[in-house]
């Protein structure tokens, strides 16, 4: 079976032995935490695919991991096409550093929703989302870790989280209209390579 990332929707098979060949023109891969407002992103998304090709993944995760088949689809990513980015738009949110932490090993960089982009991107600070207690606990424990610790946005952005109690989803960005997603946020955060 051929993989032809070319095309706007590809399904990502169980067995990943059945793909003999990928092709795709695409610039980079942005992947997207499912859990987010995963179908209006990706409509909004579509609409900027001429300007900026790229191949989206969705991203399900099973107990804050990417699902086997997803990990082992962006491996093979990594190994077919070495040199293309693979950028991350996931909530502001300790689960959120926990999947960025978990892809690890492919050099993912975080695009964003990060706490800096407020003031950069004039999003507004009013869709701020209460942290529960299990979320201030596993933000604790990732800021334990040594790779947050040697990260100084992951471990900014988790102290914030901490001292504020609230975390940011992407709904922040589709708060300004949904065509600001596409049309200047993404855009400029693609611009200025303004990922971590």
């Amino acid at each position: 079976m051929k993989m032809n990332c070319r095309t706007s929707r590809v399904t990502i098979p169980h067995d990943l032995n059945m793909v003999s060949e990928i092709n795709s023109d695409a610039l980079f891969i942005l992947l997207i935490d499912q859990s987010s407002n995963a179908y209006i992103l990706e409509r909004e998304l579509a609409r900027f695919a001429e300007r900026f090709p790229r191949i989206i993944v969705f991203i399900n995760q099973v107990h804050g991991q990417p699902a086997n088949t997803t990990g082992l689809f962006l491996m093979e990513m990594k190994m077919k096409f070495p040199n293309m980015p693979m950028l991350a738009l996931v909530n502001a949110s300790p689960e959120g550093v926990k999947m960025l932490l978990s892809l690890e090993g492919l050099d993912v960089k975080w695009l964003g929703i990060r706490t800096d982009d407020f003031a950069k991107y004039k999003i507004p600070t009013n869709v701020d989302t209460p942290l529960t207690e299990v979320d201030i606990k596993l933000a604790r424990h990732l800021l334990e870790e040594e790779r947050v610790q040697k990260n100084p946005v992951l471990r900014d952005d988790l102290n914030h989280m901490v001292a504020t109690e609230s975390t940011v989803e992407s709904d922040a960005v589709l708060a300004l209209g949904a065509p600001f997603l596409y049309q200047v946020y993404l855009p400029l955060k693609l611009q200025y390579m303004d990922w971590q």
